[in-house]
């Protein structure tokens, strides 16, 4: 769990620096550049492992169809974002531990 707020709590495209209107593979790209560098075995920086973290998860969510689809609708404040997939998407995006139990297939 992590200890403090994270840059999810905005954006998940912000966290790997891709617009909105990115494809699948500028994501991959991306998310391949920001992992080697915040890796725990390269990066020994207190909060690598975290970071490292929010980037994969970025990156989880956005290279899925499913998930992307899940996600956006959820900002846009789409009724019945979350259906199917066990949470509610729309209600509680800013909180990263919600966000990692739904991804992760907890429940919420």
């Amino acid at each position: 769990m992590l200890t403090h707020p994270t840059r999810l709590a905005g954006n998940l495209y912000e966290v790997l620096g891709v617009p909105e209107t990115a494809q699948r593979d500028e994501i991959r790209r991306a998310y391949r550049k920001i992992a080697m560098k915040l890796h725990p075995d390269v990066n020994k920086a207190p909060d690598a492992k975290e970071r490292f973290i929010e980037c994969k998860t970025a990156y989880d969510t956005l290279s899925d169809a499913g998930q992307r689809a899940a996600y956006d609708r959820s900002r846009r404040g789409g009724a019945g974002s979350g259906a199917g997939l066990g949470a509610d998407f729309g209600r509680d995006w800013d909180n990263f531990s919600t966000y990692a139990r739904c991804v992760s297939g907890s429940r919420v």
